[in-house]
């Protein structure tokens, strides 16, 4: 599955197209469910760690989800909104 391989990419060229340094964009992984391991770094665990290090604001991006996954905009924009300000 070369979805990881994928998402990567999309960072790395984000990146590049936007003039950034590749420590500004992080890629993570959300909608894990039950159990059963995911792709990591998991989404919320980063913006808390992120948050516990003193950050202040974070843009999340979703290039895949503008379409195809509306539940999944939601979901970054409540719960790991939430997670965040916690």
């Amino acid at each position: 599955d070369p979805y990881h391989c994928h998402c990567h990419k999309t960072t790395r060229l984000l990146a590049e197209r936007l003039g950034w340094p590749k420590d500004r964009l992080l890629t993570t992984f959300q909608s894990r469910f039950g159990p059963e391991e995911w792709l990591q770094p998991y989404t919320d665990e980063t913006t808390a760690r992120l948050a516990s290090e003193g950050v202040k604001s974070l843009a999340i991006m979703n290039p895949g989800f503008v379409s195809d996954c509306l539940e999944t905009l939601e979901e970054i924009a409540i719960g790991v909104g939430e997670t965040f300000e916690e």
